[in-house]
């Protein structure tokens, strides 16, 4: 007769079960966690890759091009402002804050997406975080040099990298989510 293992889920997590006639209570869950996380670290690590790739790929190449179209990294802007503070200018960005507005984006949106990816459900947050980067930080963000209109450039520029920044934070939360349940399992594993 072959024996059964059995796993008590977490709330709202299915149980399941087992059975082999040659491995005893509790191995065949080992087997296929372990299965699962030789396939699951592997994607993930890739996955981590690709957003780090998409988030430092622009800085040496998007300043030339910013160049190009007539953008420069700041400019010395005079405006009503002068009338208030004679001595003041106002620093009008262009281009070098389209690369801080990518971490700003993160930092906004990550407290979010940190308390609300457990009901909004850890795959779809994932799943949208990586369309979003790979739609705005990837695809949208390389057709901008078909742009010829200075501001247009720079306000585009700054759309997809906040975009893209937005999916950076939905897919650390919900991937740091994914890898600790997958731990979590490993170690239930262990300890059994």
């Amino acid at each position: 007769m072959p024996r059964t293992a059995r796993r008590k889920g977490f709330p709202g997590e299915r149980s399941f079960s087992y059975s082999s006639p040659y491995l005893e209570v509790g191995e065949s869950h080992t087997v296929e966690v372990l299965m699962q996380s030789y396939v699951f670290f592997p994607v993930m690590s890739l996955g981590n890759m690709c957003r780090g790739t998409l988030m430092s790929v622009p800085p040496p190449f998007y300043p030339t091009e910013a160049l190009q179209k007539g953008a420069t990294p700041s400019q010395v802007c005079k405006e009503r402002i002068i009338m208030v503070y004679p001595t003041k200018y106002i620093a009008c960005l262009q281009y070098g804050f389209v690369f801080g507005i990518y971490y700003l984006a993160a930092l906004l949106f990550s407290p979010f997406f940190a308390a609300y990816t457990p009901r909004l459900g850890t795959k779809g947050v994932f799943i949208a975080g990586g369309l979003l980067q790979g739609v705005f930080g990837g695809l949208l963000f390389a057709m901008l040099d078909d742009v010829d209109d200075t501001m247009t450039f720079i306000y585009l520029s700054y759309l997809c990298r906040f975009m893209s920044g937005a999916g950076n934070s939905a897919t650390f939360c919900a991937g740091s989510g994914m890898v600790l349940s997958q731990v979590h399992a490993l170690c239930n594993v262990v300890h059994m």
